[in-house]
Order: C-alpha cells, then structure tokens, then sequence
C-alpha cells in the first residue's frame, strides 16, 4: 500500500479478475465450463480471466481448481484425438 491508501503494484495485494465471461452460451460469454473459448476452441484461458468480479476473499483456490478441471479437460481431448 502507498500513502492515501493506494495499492503500488498491480497484482501485490489483489487479483485482477474479469474480461472472460465463463458460461454456456456464446452471445453472453467468451469461455465455456472448461475455461475454452467459445470461438476458438484451441485457446483456453485459467486464472482470474472468467471471473465476472472479485469477491471478498482471495480466490487463488478457486483459480487453481478452474485450472486443474480444465486441464484435466484439455487431455481427455487429447486423448480422444480432438483437434
């Protein structure tokens, strides 16, 4: 924190969240369930990107879980030969 209650670096004390909708359709969000977008299905997006807003607590566990489920995802794809 700097003097006046101003946070310095950007990351140090929250997570920055937002700007990739998580949902099931695609007029009203850009990744589906897996954190995969909608429009190209190669690309996937983990961490605080499918948050619509930040809540009170910090959601690093959350992330992690969106992260490891669409991992977990990604290689069954793989598996099945999906491009």
């Amino acid at each position: 924190m700097q003097a006046g209650g101003g946070i310095g670096t950007p990351g140090g004390l929250i997570h920055e969240v937002g700007t990739c909708r998580m949902g099931q359709d695609p007029k009203t969000s850009v990744l589906d369930p897996f954190c995969r977008m909608h429009d190209v299905q190669n690309v996937y997006v983990f961490g605080g990107g499918p948050f619509v807003s930040s809540g009170r607590h910090h959601a690093t566990l959350t992330m992690m879980a969106l992260t490891v489920r669409g991992c977990d995802h990604l290689v069954e794809q793989a598996r099945q030969g999906a491009p």
